[in-house]
């Protein structure tokens, strides 16, 4: 049939490309020294945002769902700011601190402390701005739900000029 000889003929030519490659071994590190590796990144890391992963690693361990752990993190960090300049790409779906690592997490409230500040320039991760959108839904770093909504509409208008993502949620 014409699909076995396309079938087949496709596998062949991926087998033949095959041979040609070399491979070796390669270890996998264990998950205890992933975790090494992890509490090393964290101890570079500035106390304030140590403090934050600690929360909600407690958080976390008391059986607080994701949404409730963000949330205390948030408000935790509400006030925080990282003057220096610190550039680590991020991107995720639902993206929180939990899913940054510490490099990221340093990127995300550089930018932040610089958008509060008035800096505007594109090229920062979309996922930095979803960040800050879910802070302010949660009330950090705002003195109430009117003051909240002032800054996230504010937020919006501005982000937008820069990249029209956040309209399409």
């Amino acid at each position: 049939s014409l699909y076995s000889r396309v079938f087949f003929a496709s596998q062949k030519e991926r087998n033949e490309r095959m041979e040609d490659r070399i491979f070796t071994d390669e270890i996998i590190p264990r998950h205890e020294e992933r975790l090494e590796a992890k509490r090393a990144e964290e101890g570079s890391l500035p106390e304030r945002v140590r403090k934050m992963l600690e929360l909600g690693a407690r958080a976390e361990a008391n059986g607080q769902g994701e949404e409730r752990i963000f949330r205390l993190q948030a408000e935790f960090m509400a006030d925080w700011e990282l003057p220096d300049l610190y550039r680590s790409w991020f991107s995720a779906y639902y993206p929180t601190y939990a899913r940054m690592s510490g490099p990221q997490l340093l990127s995300y409230f550089s930018w932040r402390t610089r958008w509060k500040a008035g800096e505007r320039k594109m090229g920062s991760p979309v996922s930095f701005a979803f960040v800050y959108v879910y802070e302010l839904l949660n009330g950090a770093g705002a003195s109430g739900p009117q003051d909240a909504w002032e800054k996230l509409s504010a937020f919006w208008e501005e982000y937008r000029k820069l990249d029209f993502t956040l309209d399409r949620y």
